[in-house]
């Protein structure tokens, strides 16, 4: 389930949502991760095109409407980042969402010009299958992702727009511009003081995530404690 590399997935993207531009989010989705290989049936509505490194069929990308990119993988299963993801969503300047987390990037090692020019783009969510622990390159992989915002509250930093900051955002008390997918819909991302911010989340894992509406009432009081 390998995907081509950075500049031609740039391409092929670009050209199914009738521009760069016209690119508003990307997700790599996996109806089966948890089950045994199980083929998948691909909408039959829209354009779809092969992005598999082997032109094989097996990781497929369609438009789903409004330029929302969906990439999905035939047996339904993890998809794998080609080694060379530069310029991967370069200049897709209108994206506001990246949803990587079922994309497994343990062996990319150039991630140049990733994120470069995503001047709208909001949040990054990624699992496990995230890693940059073999990046040999990252030269201005966040430039211009001005608006960017990690789980933890960390904004964009134009001295840090190397692979440094491609890490979930709070892990092990360091800052990123990730987000976990399991907080993806985590109301504490609108809680502005980051230290507030940790200690509510703390709060919230003390005593356990069964009560869905402690973390917009958290964050709902200390946003009215700031104001």
């Amino acid at each position: 389930n390998i995907i081509v590399g950075g500049g031609s997935f740039n391409s092929k993207i670009s050209s199914l949502a009738g521009g760069a531009s016209s690119v508003k989010s990307i997700s790599f989705v996996a109806p089966n991760a948890t089950e045994k290989t199980t083929n998948v049936s691909f909408p039959t509505d829209v354009t779809i095109i092969d992005i598999s490194k082997d032109q094989d069929g097996s990781v497929m990308a369609w438009n789903a409407g409004n330029g929302e990119i969906i990439v999905m993988a035939k047996n339904g299963r993890k998809i794998v980042a080609n080694e060379n993801c530069y310029q991967m969503f370069y200049n897709f300047t209108e994206m506001e969402i990246c949803d990587v987390a079922n994309l497994d990037t343990s062996n990319v090692a150039d991630m140049e010009f990733m994120f470069k020019n995503c001047k709208n783009l909001k949040a990054i969510y990624v699992s496990d299958l995230w890693s940059v622990n073999n990046a040999t390159t990252s030269i201005e992989m966040f430039t211009n992702c001005n608006v960017l915002v990690g789980e933890d509250g960390t904004t964009y930093d134009a001295n840090h727009i190397t692979h440094d900051y491609a890490k979930v955002d709070g892990d092990n008390g360091t800052p990123g511009y990730l987000t976990h997918i399991n907080d993806k819909d985590d109301e504490f991302v609108v809680v502005k003081s980051k230290s507030l911010y940790r200690a509510a989340k703390a709060l919230r894992n003390k005593l356990g995530t069964t009560n869905k509406y402690l973390p917009s009432e958290i964050a709902n009081a200390i946003n009215s404690i700031n104001s």
